[in-house]
């Protein structure tokens, strides 16, 4: 019973730090994102051709 009880606290901790990584992980790519939006937004307004 100790042991599955051990398991089950890992488990847990386990968990916690991945949807922590999944947040850091998302947080990354949502500034990728950006930032290739700026390129793109700012390579057009820099032509002038925004449409």
């Amino acid at each position: 019973m100790n042991n599955q009880a051990n398991s089950i606290t890992q488990n847990s901790k386990n968990i916690s730090k991945n949807q922590s990584n999944i947040q850091e992980s998302h947080v990354g790519l949502v500034e990728l994102q950006l930032e290739d939006l700026d390129k793109v937004v700012g390579g057009k307004l820099q032509s002038g051709d925004l449409s």
